[in-house]
């Protein structure tokens, strides 16, 4: 993944929000209702370069 790439996660809770908040500058939610059980889309842009989290095949 690159610094500007966009990673999208399908979960069924939200206990992955606050690691996914320090790997990644932006984290936006979205609650899908309608699948069964109900789930949850992360999508996360911008990795967090102070976190020390380095994309595959880049190094700091």
């Amino acid at each position: 993944m690159t610094y500007n790439g966009t990673f999208i996660a399908f979960q069924y809770s939200f206990h992955m929000k606050s690691a996914f908040e320090r790997m990644f500058e932006e984290v936006s939610t979205r609650l899908v209702v309608m699948n069964i059980p109900p789930a949850v889309v992360y999508e996360c842009r911008g990795v967090n370069r102070q976190r020390g989290v380095v994309p595959c095949g880049k190094e700091q």
